[in-house]
């Protein structure tokens, strides 16, 4: 019995080393397929992956050896998904309001001022669809496209001067359509 109990002494003192940067860079892939597989959340993937390489180091002198080393570092895997997938489904689906928030007009606007903004905005959308389509296509260049007059006057195969004049009776045209 007694050589029982020193034979276990030995086993339990004896040195194992545990090399987690190879095991780490050997495992990678299927360590991450296994977390991807079983993890609830798939933007806590990479979190995962580096708690465990991070529990594996802080404890690698626990590893006695008993198992192969990626199963023990599976293990520890398999744990933290485990609590984070806990942890996931404790979370609210969706977070309370404060009622502040209603309360707060946006950009700090009054609400006399926004309907007055949806207002301008109507007249401004009504006013460009009334245009023709060669000015609304010449406003899409400029605005949305970023095109230069002289792209646009390219585009258009006119002088920038005739350009510029179109752009003048469309802004006047606007301006008044925003004035009724």
């Amino acid at each position: 019995m007694e050589s029982l109990v020193a034979g276990m002494q030995d086993v339990d003192t004896a040195e194992v080393t545990l090399d987690i940067g190879n095991l780490a860079k050997e495992q990678q892939d299927r360590l991450r397929n296994f977390i991807k597989k079983h993890s609830c959340a798939e933007e806590d993937i990479d979190d995962i992956l580096q708690q465990t390489y991070l529990e594996a180091i802080k404890n690698k002198n626990s590893f006695r050896g008993g198992a192969r080393p990626e199963t023990w570092l599976f293990g520890i895997a398999h744990n933290l998904v485990r609590n984070n997938n806990r942890s996931y489904f404790k979370r609210p689906l969706f977070q309370e309001l404060d009622e502040q928030v209603y309360s707060i007009p946006a950009n700090g606007a009054c609400p006399e001022r926004i309907t007055e903004v949806q207002r301008m905005l109507d007249c401004i959308l009504n006013a460009f669809d009334a245009l023709s389509e060669e000015m609304q296509y010449l406003l899409t260049l400029i605005l949305e496209q970023n095109k230069s007059y002289e792209d646009v006057a390219d585009i258009f195969d006119v002088p920038i001067g005739t350009i510029r004049s179109r752009l003048s009776r469309v802004r006047s045209h606007l301006k008044i359509a925003i004035a009724a």
